[in-house]
């Protein structure tokens, strides 16, 4: 009976401290905390900003990233619909071939680069000069 009365005392007194604990994080209850004490909880506090930090950013890294992808699925894909909008158009109008078409669609779809860059920008003489911008955040008024 009397280790219940100590593990008893002992439960209640872990619950008060980490209550404290929790309440010193929080920014209350600092009126007790000498220098020291503040020190290691600031300290504790940058450790934990860092990390959330370094969390966030590496999710925001991870969302990018899929974004870049889908944005490239997207890409490929608007170029085949053209692809086969002009063939449908030039069987309507009977000038162009339905092999050179389909080998034009194989080499988007291969990804051979050249077919594909001057589909993707047929204004630009060099495309590795065109840039893309992205802009993160709320816009300004």
């Amino acid at each position: 009976m009397n280790t219940q009365i100590l593990e008893h005392l002992y439960e209640a007194w872990e619950q008060e401290r980490t209550a404290g604990k929790h309440m010193h994080l929080t920014g209350e209850n600092l009126g007790r905390l000498d220098v020291k004490d503040l020190q290691n909880l600031e300290s504790q506090l940058q450790t934990g900003v860092t990390r959330v930090r370094a969390r966030k950013m590496q999710l925001m890294m991870e969302n990018m990233h899929e974004l870049r992808r889908r944005e490239a699925v997207l890409l490929r894909e608007n170029e085949l619909l053209k692809l086969k909008l002009a063939e449908a158009s030039s069987l309507q109008a009977g000038s162009v071939t339905t092999e050179n078409t389909n080998q034009d669609i194989h080499d988007i779809s291969s990804g051979k680069p050249d077919f594909a860059k001057t589909l993707a920008f047929p204004h630009v003489v060099n495309p590795s000069v065109a840039q893309t911008t992205l802009q993160l955040g709320c816009p300004r008024m």
